[in-house]
């Protein structure tokens, strides 16, 4: 049985080692046969990228800054609104500089050893004429499907690979902040297409969690076997335990009404 304590996002993949690419398989497939997905519709596609993208990977980071991400100046390095202003040519100076100073304030799930993109047709975002979506595989059209359905089944999926990925050991971090999509690993998306999320999946290199440079989600405690999440809960790195949940998380009597 799957342990759901087990599971957290972190940001920070080990390099050197990492699942095959049968197992990664293994997971999705497992993924697949456990989502409870409306109509058993699976309207996305993935790409997968393995560990001989890590070059590309070094690079599309440095597009998935946070607001933490800041240039000498302490000014915040979001692309758009920085390009604009300060140029193409400063922006890559600094983002770069900021990287080395601080690689923790980016979403470095997308180094992970296999990254995987999800893939829509835009035409699932089309309310007004359900009965002309584009699909992938399985290749049917089911007319009638609304948007809102898509994307619940998306997220029904995304997570279902967490728990698969869980329930066989490997680590998986998710990441939708991705600010430019120049990077070769996005250059098969189509003008029709929409990109959703990046899926991580390899091994934590936790010996980062708390350091110089990667303590803006973690910090380290007095245990070396424990580490503290910014915001709420802690994580035995060495049982591969949780105790405790963001502190934003709401209460059951917050949502939920008995009726």
């Amino acid at each position: 049985m799957a342990d759901l304590f087990r599971r957290i996002n972190f940001r920070h993949f080990q390099q050197d080692n990492y699942p095959t690419k049968e197992k990664i398989e293994e997971i999705l497939q497992e993924a697949i046969n456990i989502a409870p997905v409306d109509k058993e519709f699976f309207s996305w596609r993935l790409e997968i990228h393995g560990p001989e993208y890590a070059e590309q990977k070094a690079e599309l980071v440095l597009d998935t800054p946070t607001f933490y991400t800041k240039d000498d100046d302490g000014v915040e390095l979001t692309p758009k609104s920085y390009i604009s202003k300060y140029g193409q040519e400063k922006w890559d100076d600094q983002i770069r500089k900021a990287f080395v100073r601080r690689p923790g304030s980016f979403n470095c799930q997308t180094q992970a050893p296999y990254l995987i993109s999800v893939i829509v047709h835009k035409s699932i975002f089309d309310d007004k004429d359900t009965n002309h979506y584009v699909g992938y595989k399985p290749e049917r059209v089911h007319p009638g499907m609304q948007s809102y359905r898509h994307c619940i089944n998306m997220g029904i999926f995304v997570h279902s690979v967490a728990l698969a990925a869980n329930n066989h050991g490997v680590d998986f971090a998710f990441c939708c902040n991705l600010h430019r999509q120049v990077n070769p690993i996005l250059k098969s998306i189509k003008s029709d297409e929409k990109f959703i999320v990046f899926l991580g999946l390899g091994y934590f290199d936790w010996s980062l969690a708390g350091t110089e440079g990667y303590d803006d989600q973690f910090v380290k405690t007095d245990d070396p076997d424990i580490v503290r999440r910014r915001t709420g809960g802690v994580y035995n790195i060495k049982e591969h335990t949780r105790t405790g949940f963001k502190t934003k998380k709401p209460k059951t009597e917050q949502i939920a009404v008995w009726m």
